[in-house]
């Protein structure tokens, strides 16, 4: 083919991409031969050598072989490079590679974003020392990567190039450069929302705490069988109890009987039965003191929320709310009894049953003055030894010095003192009384006791009953007397053996004996 040679067929090979071994056979040793191996060809042979052809060929598939694994591993080599060079830059995270005096080697655009400057041509005039707030800081940063060569999760403070403060997090490792020089190498992400964050919820919990530790209301949280997991500081106010001691308790054992006995039947085990439910209740809890305070609830079933896993109580103290309701109650009862009454045997029993449970009382008692004998008597008693009553008190004893001077009296350690002991009562720890003033005049006093100890305000109270009881003690003493007057005056004038009449300045007839009555139906 006088128009197509050699030179032309590897040209048409070359330009189509295709790596196929080329051997140049030839009758001599042409330029042209010479030209094809300069170009590319694998071999030539002279037509004479053509015993050579088979190793000729066997060598260019070799070289083939070769070359094509060089391929192979210069684009594996080209796609790692450009994986990584995508990963470095494309990297939400920071890159950086820097030399122990501060110089940056190289370092992605995430590293220019986060300390504020534009380029990486730019960060690389900086030395690293520039982003630190003191000297000291990468100072000792360095100390501890060259000791342990791998520092994960260090957090500092930087400053960005406009001299605004963030916080990073650094992953670096100390590594050796390409002339045997150490270089740090890492990652740092910027973590100032996180911070602010954080400090936030730090904020929030603070003040969350300081509002609950602070409030009026406790706050505790149940399990499911009713024991107390936590508890607020004002659970000391409330109930007495420290804290550390008041968790761990059962809640139940520390209700009043009637309310641990509603719950244990099954009130408790339904409210678990609905997640998220509220309820509202007022029952009573005892005081580490022994008394009962009187607790309003509101308990809210968050069992199955998984940031709490407790039933959540809000509760706090009314008992003295509840004392005013009942001392409403019981003030307007005691002065419907003392209004409505006519004798004090309908009144005073009343007056004492109210008083005790409007003071918690162990013990009630009233002492009257006999006008006709100078003495005073316990009229009435509830929880004292029955043969106090009718008993007639010394006239030198502490009733008689409260109706001397008018003022109440109040003890509160008389357990060892003998004047109280003819009442037969055990365990007493506190006495008072108040006396009873009718008209400007002492009529008696009302005494009452209790194993705890009686408080100002209590006294307050039995005084203000004392007052209201004074007037209405007098009121029907006054009219049993003048019945007693009445009856007394029908059996003299009964006696009489002749008429007698009693007129009034009217001279209408008030009363007459049976004989004047005889006179008065004849002449009718």
């Amino acid at each position: 083919l006088p128009q197509f040679d050699a030179l032309s067929a590897l040209n048409i090979l070359q330009q189509n991409g295709l790596d196929i071994p080329f051997i140049v056979v030839t009758g001599s040793l042409e330029e042209m031969a010479l030209e094809c191996m300069k170009q590319g060809a694998d071999d030539y042979l002279l037509k004479d050598h053509l015993p050579r052809l088979g190793p000729a060929v066997r060598q260019a598939l070799r070289q083939k072989q070769i070359r094509s694994q060089k391929q192979q591993a210069d684009q594996a080599l080209r796609e790692s490079e450009e994986r990584y060079r995508l990963l470095f830059e494309n990297n939400l995270a920071a890159v950086f590679r820097i030399t122990l005096d501060g110089r940056i080697l190289d370092c992605n655009q995430a590293y220019c974003d986060i300390l504020g400057y534009s380029s990486r041509l730019e960060i690389k005039t900086y030395s690293a020392q520039a982003f630190y707030l003191k000297t000291s800081e990468r100072t000792d940063f360095l100390q501890l990567l060259q000791a342990q060569k791998v520092v994960r999760n260090f957090e500092i403070q930087l400053r960005r190039k406009d001299g605004g403060l963030i916080w990073v997090v650094e992953n670096v490792s100390l590594i050796e450069g390409k002339e045997g020089d150490p270089v740090i190498q890492g990652t740092m992400m910027d973590i100032t929302a996180a911070k602010q964050t954080e400090a936030t919820l730090r904020t929030r919990e603070r003040r969350f705490r300081a509002l609950v530790e602070n409030s009026s209301d406790a706050v505790a949280l149940l399990d499911a069988e009713g024991f107390l997991r936590y508890a607020t500081p004002s659970v000391s106010r409330i109930l007495g109890y420290e804290v550390q001691d008041f968790v761990g308790q059962s809640a139940f054992d520390l209700l009043d009987p009637p309310t641990r006995k509603y719950l244990s039947q099954g009130s408790y085990a339904r409210f678990l039965s609905q997640p998220d439910k509220s309820e509202l209740a007022e029952f009573r809890v005892n005081h580490k003191n022994g008394s009962w305070r009187w607790i309003e609830n509101i308990a809210t079933n968050l069992l199955d929320d998984p940031d709490v896993g407790a039933v959540v109580c809000n509760f706090r103290d009314i008992t003295d709310r509840k004392r005013r309701e009942q001392e409403r109650e019981a003030l307007l009862k005691v002065a419907s009894v003392l209004r409505t009454s006519s004798t004090r045997k309908e009144m005073l029993p009343v007056l004492l049953d109210q008083l005790s449970g409007l003071l918690d009382a162990d013990g009630v008692a009233i002492a009257l003055l006999n006008t006709s004998t100078n003495a005073t008597v316990i009229e009435l008693e509830r929880g004292f030894s029955a043969q106090a009553v009718g008993m007639q008190l010394p006239a030198d004893g502490i009733t008689h010095q409260i109706m001397a001077s008018g003022q109440p009296y109040l003890n509160n350690a008389v357990d060892d003192q003998p004047e109280f002991a003819f009442l037969g009562l055990k365990e007493v720890r506190a006495f008072a009384g108040a006396p009873l003033i009718g008209k400007g005049e002492p009529i008696g006093v009302l005494w009452i006791c209790r194993k705890m100890a009686i408080g100002e305000e209590d006294l307050q109270l039995l005084m203000a009953v004392a007052d209201m009881a004074a007037n209405g003690i007098r009121r029907v003493t006054l009219h049993e007397q003048t019945l007693e007057q009445a009856r007394q005056l029908r059996h003299i004038m009964n006696t009489v053996p002749e008429g007698l009449l009693l007129l009034s300045e009217e001279k209408r007839i008030v009363q007459a004996n049976s004989l004047a009555q005889d006179y008065l139906a004849l002449l009718a």
